[in-house]
């Protein structure tokens, strides 16, 4: 038997022999018991997703060198063994037969044995392409408005996606009207004839392949304003004729429409709209004659025109009015409503009940009664002619 006294480090993990004569019959190793030291990985560890991949931890220090016990934990939970992935039944080791993005995250081995317990770590980094959902086009805008072109939505990747963006094959760049500062969309600010064409986002990380998707812009460009605005000849009590010129730039897609735009300030009076349908849409200096009807009599009207290219996905792209064209309609005369005719003591009664559409005052009005001869009731032998009024004045009404 042989009895340490003071056992420390100096004797771990040495050999002791025993025998006699020199010769030694028996060895046997001294080991203090330690508890485990693992290493730890803070560097996160970037692997594909679908790939394969297996880790183990390294044990620096402790004895024994094979724990008691060991669990493994995935972001803190623990992990049961026997699964098909990730694989633990092996320690210390952890085997991923194909990777997901879901497994990324933190995982961790506790192991102790009679000395004491421990606990090492990785952090695994799944990295997949690029992801999106496709947006088809193409996009319509008129020009002067602002846009945003959308080529994908719910983008996903790991790393994340840059989004890169051409026009026509050539590269878009963040300027004063473009901005691509969110991923999948291109902003434009007052958009001109020229940013029409075909634009393409790319959706890049360095993880196999990219994605693209191409949408077609379409801008559409409004009418001038028609020109020369006239009243024809003198307008009628409740008409007028107009002519124009049609647009000096007939618009993209070409205007297919003018409306005519009567108003007056007159209280009571209500103003007129009305939708023309062009006879000619291709020569600039066609001249449009049109008549509007519904007018009131003695009243100022103001006109003013515009033209408009319909665009489905737009609506109405109109262009700006016309100067506008002061006019006055001319007296109307009287409106009849209605006569009745009575006999009193005798005596044919005429009531007649009438108004004043071109606002000449009352006094002004003159009223021709007809002569009208009276016949027996054979309807041949005249019994008298009657004049009944030949002025206002001559009347009570």
């Amino acid at each position: 038997n042989i009895t340490i006294l003071v056992f420390d480090e100096t004797f771990d993990n040495n050999q002791i022999g025993c025998g006699t004569g020199g010769v030694i019959l028996s060895r046997f190793d001294l080991r203090i018991i330690k508890p485990p030291v693992l290493l730890q990985n803070s560097t996160p560890i970037a692997i594909i997703e679908g790939d394969p991949f297996s880790f183990y931890i390294e044990q620096t220090e402790g004895f024994p060198i094979v724990p008691d016990d060991y669990e493994w934990s995935f972001d803190g939970t623990p992990i049961s063994e026997g699964g098909s992935n990730p694989n633990i039944s092996i320690y210390p080791v952890i085997i991923f037969t194909n990777v997901n993005r879901t497994d990324s995250g933190n995982y961790s081995i506790t192991v102790s044995n009679e000395g004491g317990t421990s606990t090492g770590f990785f952090i695994l980094n799944v990295l997949y392409a690029p992801e999106g959902v496709p947006q088809t086009g193409p996009f319509y805008v008129v020009t002067g408005d602002d846009i945003t072109i959308t080529a994908y939505t719910n983008i996903d990747g790991n790393p994340n996606p840059t989004s890169i963006w051409t026009k026509d094959n050539s590269p878009v760049t963040d300027n004063g009207r473009f901005n691509t500062s969110v991923p999948g969309q291109l902003t434009i600010t007052t958009v001109i004839s020229s940013d029409a064409g075909n634009y393409t986002n790319t959706l890049t990380n360095g993880v196999l392949i990219s994605i693209n998707n191409t949408i077609d812009l379409l801008v559409s460009i409004p009418p001038s304003m028609p020109r020369s605005v006239t009243v024809v000849g003198d307008p009628e009590a409740e008409s007028v004729v107009l002519s124009w010129l049609n647009p000096s730039d007939l618009g993209s897609p070409v205007f297919n429409q003018f409306n005519v735009s009567i108003y007056t300030t007159t209280e009571g009076i209500s103003n007129i709209t009305r939708q023309v349908t062009p006879n000619n849409t291709i020569d600039t200096d066609y001249n449009n004659i049109v008549t509007i009807n519904g007018l009131k009599p003695n009243i100022q009207y103001t006109v003013t025109i515009i033209a408009i290219s319909y665009v489905e996905q737009l609506g109405e792209v109109p262009s700006e009015p016309s100067d506008e064209v002061v006019f006055n309609t001319s007296s109307g005369a009287p409106d009849f409503l209605s006569t009745n005719l009575t006999n009193v003591n005798g005596n044919l009664s005429v009531i007649w009940y009438f108004r004043h559409t071109g606002g000449v005052e009352l006094e002004t009005v003159t009223v021709d009664c007809e002569e009208v001869d009276e016949y027996d009731s054979s309807g041949d032998n005249p019994l008298s002619t009657i004049v009944y009024c030949t002025s206002m004045s001559d009347c009570d009404g």
